[in-house]
């Protein structure tokens, strides 16, 4: 989320890269919806709901939708899950 929110900056801070505003608009309104996800309450062993897998997609496409709105690429880093799949290794932990 910090990488995105630091690109957000280059538009919305820095005025670095100048969007229309609907866009920026649309970009932070995603911005906020992932600030304020139910992912960061949910993520980690202490805090299963049974659905991590569902929260993490729905985290990682608000993100996504954020750097859409601007018509930047999506990083490959928002595409990759964050949450291990069941049976496998947490995450950081998994075979190199």
């Amino acid at each position: 989320m910090r990488k995105t929110r630091e690109m957000l900056a280059e538009y919305d801070i820095a005025k670095a890269r100048p969007p229309r505003w609907q866009k920026l608009a649309q970009a932070l309104d995603f911005m906020y919806l992932a600030e304020g996800s139910d992912w960061f309450w949910w993520f980690g062993n202490d805090q299963d709901s049974g659905g991590r897998l569902v929260l993490d997609y729905s985290f990682r496409s608000l993100l996504s939708e954020v750097y859409k709105s601007l018509g930047e690429p999506v990083p490959d880093f928002v595409q990759a899950p964050v949450v291990a799949p069941e049976g496998a290794a947490p995450f950081g932990k998994w075979p190199v």
